[in-house]
């Protein structure tokens, strides 16, 4: 898949949950898993299980596709 077509697929609706999207928006801030577990006040565990599904939504190859469909999209 490419970025465009992921970016037209993720603006005709948010799949994200409100976790996903968080977990996102940190990565996208430069936190680290670890950091983001702490602000959400989950396990770094769950955090790595928010950005999987995110990525699996967008059909992203990793995380920083994920992040830059998400952004592109105005989702985070």
């Amino acid at each position: 898949s490419s970025i465009p077509q992921l970016i037209a697929e993720a603006s005709m609706q948010d799949p994200l949950s409100d976790r996903e999207r968080e977990c996102l928006f940190w990565v996208s801030e430069g936190k680290t898993t670890d950091e983001v577990a702490l602000i959400l006040g989950v396990s770094s565990n769950t955090v790595n299980s928010y950005i999987t599904h995110a990525i699996q939504k967008f059909a992203a190859s990793n995380r920083a596709m994920a992040i830059a469909t998400a952004i592109r999209s105005g989702i985070i």
